[in-house]
């Protein structure tokens, strides 16, 4: 029995469906836009932040920073041990340098290849809580002797070695040298930090534990049981306002800082992901308010069928349960086509920026966003149904007798209501849509101080046994090859630099102390830490970095020359305010060390290196051929629109020049500058889909309650025309109420939008709304929308006798 009543209920609310097969497939399609939005929401925040670190207990790690002049940084390894045996929240503390390059030769039948390395001390995975497969880690005295241990990648072992366990306790070939102990294997798909697959004793010297001004290293500490993050800084704090006292010289103005080890792979992405949570709720609410307005038309439509029902006996619950039916097939149907495009949205997400995301992290549609995806299908559809169907049950048979619009039911306050709800919650998310995009054309054309386009980069890290400290021969290696590279078809110029901008984040770009000509000790620690880079003398050009005064480097500028240095216009600036640059001299480090002071001979234009969102930093260029760089990017502007196949011809052409030489990670700088902004590409492609949902969603929902909210009154309208209004003036009526309903909804939505500044200010450049007047023709389009809404039927109304019109109803 109960059964069969199951089957009529299902086939009455089939047949309800059929018979209203725009508004059916209108609802079908709102609720599949919002149910998928929500799940592709739900699912980034489980596959990014819910998503376990490849760390015993991650929670309890941190990194350890120095803070100098509102500068993030690397700290001293004198400073480490201070912090290691002065504060007690610690539990171990280990230190780590990447950026480190070997070539990997010696394996017969395979050619040598470059790996990315890491500095570290033996007590690195202890910390982290990272076992090793296979082996273990070297001897602690090797972090201060000159022993070389090394640890590799699982998929190096597999690479290079076959997977063969007994090259573990043996020897392994870097940079010609077969005096590398290989220790241990770590575990497979293990990434720390970033790609590196080789990781070596760090080799601490004397300089490096007295020298508190060589900070050439990032900590990482795991807390003590019961300590948290907020007491081991507060413990940080108060270490660092004691060594500023006992070493003003090196410590003055420097602070340490906690940060967990989760912001080294994703930064602060928490604030976007927040954003996503809001639009992802104000679309919800807006397809249910744009659902519920749909189902309010089916049910006016419905009201004498109602009505009569009631008449002849019809239950209350009968008909709230025929319509929760049919609403809920209605949002079965939308969730599933929901769970469809989200499913298509997370693909073209993942395979848009795969290669950028942390290694640990896969975008996927699991179980929880599939079982998120129905709950919010049932509420969806619960909702929605409430207020249609407790309206319609509450229509008594006196409507057949005075349908009046009081005894629809329909009170014409929800319908305002609902104008006003659907364009806030409209001009709201349109406008953010359209600043957090902007931000990102905006990021993407920020100004970077060099030329990105069509400019390949390739790595080569020269083998220091092989050259030893022969810098002559160094030189004349990337002499030779910038020679061979810039005969390459298509190739406009070539350069090298020992410091690419935006290869590095921030805490691990190397800053060097400088000192001026006549300059004390005490003098020196107010000037800026600068970004030394070590350049061929086309570099500038061949980047793009315009020369503001004086010249740039030339051929000249040979090991027994008098040494110079370009300098960036801000450094000019902060160095000599007020005074011409040209001519002034300084050196790197201190004023009493061996170093040559330099002579400034050009000023160019500032460069971002560390972010696209950080200041410019302070540039130090210096001439190649009078320094000594063992790694090094190569730079070539080409004229070939798509270089594709460039790697090749250069990979052959270095084995010309030095076959036991290989390059490494081709690359070019449209690419470098797009992997630094993957989290601003993940909202901006999210709230691209959710503007353009939104967008549609209100249209439809807005015509769809002013059309409805304006049909019902008809029948008043038509008694204005009877009693002496003209056309006009009930046009004007209409027009100026739709239109006051809609300035209203946009002025909510405008002060919904002003009150997100904040949480915006830490996910956009500018957060200056009013600049962004672009989205005011989102707000007339709605306004527009609602005017037609509003007009059409009053103008049908106006081409029929009113007489007809009242006896209808």
């Amino acid at each position: 029995m109960l059964n069969n009543s199951f089957k009529k209920l299902i086939s009455f609310s089939l047949r309800i469906i059929g018979k209203n097969k725009f508004y059916s497939w209108t609802i079908v399609f709102t609720f599949a836009v919002g149910i998928g939005a929500c799940t592709v929401a739900y699912s980034l925040f489980e596959s990014i932040l819910q998503a376990p670190l490849p760390f015993d207990e991650a929670e309890n790690i941190v990194l350890i920073k120095s803070i100098k002049d509102e500068n993030e940084g690397s700290i001293s390894l004198s400073d480490m041990l201070a912090i290691k045996e002065r504060v007690s929240g610690f539990e171990d503390i280990a230190a780590y340098w990447p950026g480190v390059q070997y070539n990997v030769s010696g394996e017969a039948g395979k050619l040598p290849e470059e790996v990315a390395t890491t500095l570290c001390t033996s007590n690195l995975f202890q910390v982290l809580g990272v076992p090793m497969q296979l082996g273990g880690m070297w001897p602690t005295a090797y972090d201060e002797s000159v022993s070389y241990g090394t640890v590799i990648s699982h998929s190096l072992w597999q690479r290079r070695y076959d997977q063969d366990p007994n090259k573990v306790g043996g020897n392994m070939n870097l940079d010609t040298n077969g005096q590398y102990g290989m220790y241990g294997v770590l575990p497979e798909d293990f990434k720390f930090p970033f790609d590196a697959e080789l990781f070596r004793s760090m080799i601490i010297g004397q300089a490096q534990l007295t020298n508190r001004n060589y900070r050439n290293v990032i900590g990482v500490a795991r807390l003590s049981a019961g300590t948290s993050i907020e007491q081991a800084q507060e413990a940080l704090d108060e270490l660092s306002i004691t060594l500023q006292t006992e070493f003003k010289n090196s410590n003055e103005g420097l602070t340490y800082e906690l940060s967990p080890i989760t912001e080294m792979y994703l930064g602060k992405i928490s604030p976007y992901l927040m954003m996503i949570a809001v639009a992802v709720a104000c679309v919800f609410l807006l397809v249910c308010v744009n659902v519920g307005s749909l189902l309010l038309s089916i049910a006016h439509q419905r009201s004498k069928e109602i009505a009569i029902r009631r008449l002849v006996g019809g239950r209350f619950s009968t008909i709230v349960s025929q319509y929760l039916a049919q609403n809920l097939l209605l949002a079965f149907a939308g969730g599933a086509l929901g769970i469809l495009l989200s499913y298509w949205s997370i693909t073209g997400i993942e395979q848009t920026i795969s290669s950028e995301l942390p290694f640990w992290v896969s975008l996927k549609l699991n179980a929880n966003a599939l079982g998120l995806a129905i709950l919010l299908t049932l509420i969806a559809g619960l909702l929605t149904a409430l207020v249609p169907a407790v309206k319609s049950a509450r229509i008594s048979s006196h409507f057949l007798i005075s349908p009046t619009t009081r005894s629809l039911g329909f009170n014409q306050r929800i319908k305002d209501i609902l104008v006003a709800v659907q364009m806030a919650l409209g001009t709201c998310l349109v406008i953010v849509a359209s600043v957090i995009i902007q931000d990102l054309i905006e990021l993407q054309n920020e100004e970077l101080g060099f030329d990105k386009e069509q400019v390949s980069v390739f790595e080569v890290a020269v083998p220091f046994d092989k050259y030893k400290f022969d810098f002559d021969a160094v030189n004349a290696f990337y002499k030779s090859s910038l020679e061979s590279f810039s005969r390459m078809p298509g190739v406009q110029s070539v350069a090298v630099t020992d410091n690419l901008p935006l290869a590095h984040e921030e805490e691990i770009t190397a800053k060097s102390s400088i000192s001026l000509e006549g300059q004390v000790r005490d003098d020196m620690f107010l000037n800026p830490k600068v970004i030394q880079q070590k350049v061929s003398h086309d570099y500038h050009s061949t980047m793009g970095i315009q020369l503001i005064s004086g010249r740039l480097f030339n051929e000249a500028d040979l090991k027994e020359a008098q040494p110079v240095c370009i300098i960036s216009e801000d450094l000019a600036r902060r160095l000599w305010p007020g005074e011409p640059a040209l001519g002034q001299r300084l050196k790197i480090g201190t004023p009493e060390n061996n170093n040559k002071l330099m002579t400034v001979v050009g000023v160019s234009n500032n460069v971002k290196h560390s972010g696209i969102e950080s200041q410019t930093a302070y540039d130090l260029y210096v001439p190649m051929p009078q320094t000594v760089a063992y790694d090094a990017f190569f730079v070539m502007k080409t004229s070939i629109s798509n270089p594709s196949g460039l790697d090749n011809a250069v990979a052959t052409m270095m084995e010309s020049i030095d076959p036991d030489q290989s390059v490494f990670g081709f690359t070019n700088m449209d690419q470098v500058v797009s992997k630094r902004l993957w989290k601003q590409r993940i909202s901006g492609s999210i709230f691209s889909v959710f503007g353009v949902i939104a967008f549609m969603i209100a249209l439809v929902g807005i015509y769809a309650v002013v059309n409805h909210s304006v049909s019902t009154q008809l029948k008043q309208l038509s008694v204005r025309r009877v009693l002496g209004a003209s056309g006009k003036q009930i046009t004007f009526l209409m027009v100026r109420k739709v239109f006051f309903l809609a300035l209203l909804g946009a002025i909510a939505g405008l002060l919904i939008t002003a009150g997100l500044r904040g949480p915006m200010s830490q996910v956009i450049l500018d957060v200056s709304l009013t600049e962004h007047l672009n989205s005011v023709w989102y707000l007339v389009a709605f306004i527009i929308i609602a005017l037609l809404a509003g007009v059409v039927p009053v103008r049908r109304m106006l081409k029929v006798n009113p007489a007809n019109i009242l006896r209808s109803e």
